[in-house]
Parts: C-alpha cells; structure tokens; sequence
C-alpha cells in the first residue's frame, strides 16, 4: 500500500507519506475480512438471481447481508480518514477534505466519471486537463442547499 493517489496534491513530507503509507497496510489488512466477506455473499446474490426462479425474500436477506457488510466498510473509511487527517497540518487537512467532499459525491453526480475513467469512482481523468483534483468549485459548495 503507498502513499494515498493525492499525496502529491497534499504535499505530504516524508514522515507524513511514511505515516500514510503504514496506515493504509494496516487498513487493508484490517478490512480484509470484510472485503472478503462482501465478495462471497455479493456471488452469492449473483448465484440466486441466476437461479431458474430465484425467491424474493431469499435475494432481500442477501441484500441485508450485504448492505451489513458494507456498513462496516464504511465505518471502517470513515475512521481511517480521521486517523490520516491527525497529522496533516490545516491546509492539507482543507485540501484533503475536498477531496474526501469529491470522492463522497462522484457517485451522485450525472455523468461524473471517476478513479480510473470509471463512472462514480472518485478521481481518475479529466477532460482536457489530465489528472488530478482539477478546478472551479468545490464539491460540497456544488450541493444545493435546504433540499
């Protein structure tokens, strides 16, 4: 696990990207079970809707399962963020969360592509201006307000 795909965009010093880069192994070695997990049972759904006449309420227990799964996923990145922002100073931590702002709504926005030209996959490349964070607004500033 290296550095995070925005280090650069931070400005991490050494000790910073050394930091980073331990929290991120221990992340993934943390989170395996539960990566694994979600893998088995989202086959398992695959496999009851291939089925001839798959039940209902069988694919819905699946889906709980699932949506479980992912929960835990993402409370685990939700504590993950907060330990890698402890040490950035204030004006990586702005930066970084623009970026956490950017990744947390790709996948709301209509024909927003992301990480690796995939659509609602975070970064990945920009029309015209290579890779990156980009320009103009921030993302959460993009969300309308009081709806």
């Amino acid at each position: 696990a290296g550095p995070p795909p925005f280090g650069t965009e931070l400005a991490l010093d050494r000790e910073q990207r050394d930091r980073m880069r331990e929290l991120r192994k221990t992340f993934i070695a943390g989170t395996a079970p539960v990566r694994d997990s979600l893998m088995i049972k989202r086959a398992e759904l695959a496999d009851l809707l291939a089925s001839e006449s798959p039940e209902r309420p069988s694919l819905e227990q699946k889906l709980c399962e699932i949506n479980e799964l992912q929960l835990k996923m993402q409370i685990a990145v939700i504590d993950q963020l907060f330990k890698e922002k402890e040490f950035l100073n204030p004006d990586q931590q702005e930066r970084y969360a623009d970026f956490m702002s950017h990744r947390l709504c790709q996948d709301f926005l209509p024909g927003g592509k992301g990480h690796r030209g995939h659509r609602g996959r975070g970064m990945g490349m920009r029309e015209g201006a290579g890779m990156g964070m980009g320009e103009g607004r921030r993302m959460r500033d993009r969300i309308p307000q009081g709806e």
